[in-house]
């Protein structure tokens, strides 16, 4: 048997004889073990609005026709940098930022700055609730005012067009915040009803630590429900704010939409697989109006008193303001990875194929271009340095999709090495994967913005040459990865 022939096996659901409930909290504990998550680069706010061209988009639910072919890749107007543009970019260090290093933090791009915060530090044991902004204009970076939420690896955020939006903590939090960088002012967001499956939120009184003689500065107050953690991802609609939020292991996807300025959050639904299912991973995009999302989700059977059955799957989702409807996906995708708006078009990155609760050999598959009013998909060639791509952080240039980041070492069998920092962009017009200049620093938690025409990442990083022999040597720093004439060398 190869190694097709048994992910096969396993993904339709080949029998053995493990305990369910021993399997699934596994994999549940695992999970909750991780200290941050790569996202997917947030873009300028205007590439954004001219790529989701025109609303009213409609799509195909289950059983409906898919067959059409995909919309040609791209944005409508607005910047676009090819790949071939891409191979002449090199990488330069920002100026040191006003904050220290941590990863996992909120970051956007709001046209102008990069912003950055919240976070961790390397050893995971402390938790930040400063952040900073970044001007590529003028090679300032600035403070943000003082933040009314506590300090946090935060779960969610989203770019509104105006405001940083923030929800959620990696601890239990559940409350969030808008930060508005025209006025450097933060408000408030008004609490969110009990969670479906969750106790009901906790108000914390945190006394803030100080260092002996410094100014004791004021409790922050937080809303958080200890040992009941949460998974969250938001994303900007055109007009609200919608979070999505679930439970490690739990079978349901509860959503909600703010407007900003409105009293409350209204519920927008569920996302359900089936009563027993396990959500390990979700992904969502905005297209001309219509959120798409898409869910990795697995679930256990007991056929007889010592044999048991897990079954895994991915099933796409579109919202257009009412209620959340399955898309029929063709062909059936086997990965989850990272998602970006292309045109009408989204371009999911390369990813781990999914197993759900049980092993599987360790594969990567590659990425796919999706057409997701239709469910209908293509795949992208093979990338360089294969396993890598699944670390790498995403962008959509306009013209190309970006990977970098890559945290992995690998060898392929001819003896090519792919360290970390290692950088490559899909060219859609040749449809072909081209290397670039790997980044001098690799990022581990870093997090990074497409302004439109370069690319900033800021956080704690180390040196990508570095021997993989133990613990990196972490330093906070940034990256501009830039035109030759635009970098500062």
């Amino acid at each position: 048997m190869n190694t097709t022939d048994l992910r096969e096996r396993l993904t339709d659901g080949e029998r053995y004889a493990p305990d369910p409930a021993e399997v699934l909290g596994t994999v549940t504990a695992a999970r909750r073990g991780r200290t941050h998550r790569l996202r997917t680069l947030q873009v300028a706010a205007v590439v954004v609005a001219v790529a989701l061209v025109a609303a009213g988009a409609t799509f195909a639910f289950r059983g409906a026709d898919s067959d059409r072919p995909s919309p040609p890749v791209g944005p409508a107007s607005g910047p676009v940098v090819t790949a071939t543009e891409l191979t002449h970019y090199t990488w330069s260090q920002l100026p040191d930022a006003p904050i220290v290093g941590r990863s996992g933090a909120a970051t956007a791009w709001t046209g102008t700055e990069m912003l950055v915060w919240g976070g961790k530090n390397t050893q995971g044991d402390k938790d930040f609730a400063d952040g900073a902004a970044y001007d590529p204009a003028t090679r300032q970076w600035r403070t943000l005012a003082p933040s009314p939420l506590s300090a946090r690896l935060p779960t969610a955020w989203a770019w509104t067009g105006s405001d940083l939006f923030v929800w959620g903590g990696e601890h239990g939090q559940r409350d969030g915040a808008l930060y508005d960088p025209r006025r450097n002012t933060w408000t408030m967001l008004p609490a969110l009803p009990s969670l479906p499956g969750l106790g009901p939120p906790s108000t914390m009184v945190i006394e803030p630590p100080t260092a002996a003689g410094a100014t004791r500065t004021a409790p922050v107050t937080t809303t958080a429900v200890p040992d009941e953690p949460v998974e969250a991802t938001a994303v900007w609609t055109g007009s609200a704010v919608l979070l999505l939020v679930w439970r490690d292991g739990a079978p349901t996807v509860d959503t909600w939409t703010y407007a900003p300025g409105d009293a409350g959050w209204s519920r927008s639904g569920e996302i359900s697989p089936r009563s027993n299912a396990q959500i390990f991973t979700v992904e969502t995009v905005t297209v001309a109006g219509t959120v798409y999302c898409w869910v990795a989700w697995s679930y256990v059977e007991r056929q007889t008193a010592n044999d048991s059955a897990i079954y895994s799957s991915i099933d796409g989702y579109g919202w257009t303001g009412s209620e959340w409807r399955g898309i029929e996906q063709r062909p059936k995708l086997e990965s989850v990875g990272p998602v970006v708006v292309a045109g009408t078009n989204v371009v999911m990155g390369p990813a781990q194929f999914f197993s759900g609760g049980h092993s599987a050999p360790f594969s990567i598959m590659v990425g796919r271009l999706i057409d997701p009013a239709t469910g209908r998909s293509t795949q992208l060639p093979k990338a360089p340095g294969d396993y890598a791509m699944d670390s790498y952080q995403v962008a959509w240039t306009g013209g190309a999709l970006l990977g970098f980041g890559s945290d992995t070492y690998t060898q392929d069998p001819d003896g090519t090495e792919h360290l970390p920092g290692a950088a490559a962009a899909w060219d859609p017009d040749a449809d072909r994967w081209r290397k670039l200049d790997g980044s001098p620093l690799a990022f581990d938690g870093a997090t990074g913005v497409w302004t439109g025409t370069e690319l900033l990442v800021w956080g704690l990083m180390y040196p990508a040459n570095q021997a993989n022999t133990g613990t990196p040597d972490y330093q906070a720093a940034g990256l501009q990865f830039a035109p030759p004439e635009t970098g500062s060398g």
